[in-house]
């Protein structure tokens, strides 16, 4: 029997420049928050069969979504105090997971799967009135509030659902093994409330509060199945796998003309299916090659409508942010106690909405690297590691990130990828 009981503790904040319709503003966001949670692990085995029983136990404090935003103009004297853009209540996510798992082997096959009961339950959102508070900390503007807002406040919510896992393997020889695995996995996104705060007249034109769009909120589910190989010789080694994936309430951000505002919602069903690959091969005692290849198509399975039921043409899109096909190489040239590595890196194009109307272009980038490994004895040293890597040899320009909920402009921004970048790292052992 294993009990582990956790404690985390945050505390600070962080400011961001953000577009608004008086202009330029520094938004403070503030981050202090806490969780605390215990896991309990009990196993045994029975009829060959080994099996894990257990629960788990997590309470979370917000934010997530925040519970406090000010806003700053900027002057030649520095940051001048605003307003408030969010004042709410500190409240918790609360999570309840039993669970049962167990394995068999026998000969050359594997056997395990087990499942998972979640209970879960979101915090509830108070949005108090902001009028007159000045530049006070979280608490003291809690205390000042007069009022709540109570079109842009919602209780909280409770789910559960069950998440099954199952997996099997089979060697067939020494080097060659077959896999399948399924498994259903979760998730949940606090993004509609900062977007709903932030364009909340808007939704009190069209009689929207924001606990009718909290009620429409929901988990999104994904079931994913993976079949695959694995060949695993002395000098080789090439594991392909295919996949599909069904995800069902999956939370995306859209923006609805017929309000004027964008919002995520978890309206959309999505698909995904696809190849994967790696391979290694080392031809002689001082040279590897590594590769891998991925072909990814994950679309929307249908369209949607805007709240004044007009269609959104998005079916069989591709999702944001999913390229279509990845690939990387790699070769290793051990000389002395160096390694000399070449990379090169490809992304094909992705798109950052819904309406695949921000498309953004795939790049190719090529790094290098060099590694030193030897003891140093004349100083008592048992290892000495050296590393200098070159990023983006051909500077390249790229974009990297792309964020499909930024609560700043309300939509998606992109964050340019590193240009070429040299840097290095020492490790000594004694």
């Amino acid at each position: 029997m294993v009990v582990k009981s956790f404690y985390w503790k945050d505390k600070g904040y962080y400011l961001e420049a953000i577009s608004t319709k008086s202009g330029d503003r520094v938004r403070r966001i503030d981050n202090d928050h806490d969780l605390y949670g215990v896991l309990t692990n009990y196993s045994l085995r029975m009829h060959s069969v080994d099996f894990h029983i257990g629960y788990s136990y997590l309470s979370q404090e917000r934010p997530g979504p925040p519970t406090s935003w000010k806003l700053y103009k900027t002057s030649s004297n520095g940051l001048a105090f605003d307003k408030w853009m969010i004042l709410s209540n500190s409240s918790r996510h609360h999570q309840h997971a039993p669970f049962i798992s167990g394995r068999y082997s026998t000969g050359r096959l594997n056997i395990e799967g087990g499942v998972k009961y979640l209970n879960y339950s979101t915090p509830s959102l108070i949005s108090y009135g902001i009028a007159g508070i000045p530049d006070v900390n979280y608490k003291e503007a809690v205390d000042m509030a007069s009022s709540v807002e109570a079109n842009a406040s919602a209780r909280s919510k409770k789910f559960e659902l069950v998440l099954p896992n199952f997996g099997l393997s089979y060697a067939l020889n020494k080097s060659l093994g077959g896999y399948f695995a399924y498994g259903r996995n979760y998730g949940m996104s606090v993004s509609l409330y900062p977007y709903f705060i932030q364009q909340k007249d808007a939704f009190y034109k069209k009689g929207i509060t924001l606990q009718s769009l909290w009620d429409k909120q929901k988990l999104e589910i994904a079931d994913n199945y993976d079949l695959g190989l694995r060949y695993i010789a002395d000098k080789l080694y090439v594991v392909p796998s295919v996949y599909y994936a069904r995800h069902k309430n999956k939370s995306a951000t859209y923006y609805d003309t017929s309000l004027g505002a964008a919002f995520p919602s978890t309206v959309f069903d999505a698909d995904a299916y696809g190849f994967e690959m790696e391979a290694g091969v080392k031809p002689l005692k001082n040279l590897s090659v590594y590769s891998s290849f991925s072909y990814n198509r994950f679309y929307f399975s249908h369209d949607i409508s805007s709240q004044s039921g007009a269609v959104m043409p998005i079916s069989k899109n591709q999702v944001p942010d999913a390229p279509r096909f990845m690939a990387k190489g790699i070769i290793g040239y051990s000389i002395g106690g160096f390694v000399l590595s070449p990379v090169i890196r490809f992304t094909s194009s992705r798109y950052g909405d819904i309406l695949q109307q921000e498309k953004i272009d795939g790049a190719a980038l090529v790094d290098f690297d060099i590694a030193y490994k030897s003891s140093f004895r004349r100083i008592g040293a048992k290892a000495l590691d050296l590393s200098l890597g070159f990023n983006n040899i051909l500077n390249k320009k790229y974009i990297s990130i792309i964020n499909t909920s930024d609560y700043a402009t309300l939509g998606t921004t992109y964050q340019a990828g590193a240009p070429f970048t040299v840097y290095g790292s020492v490790s000594v052992v004694f």
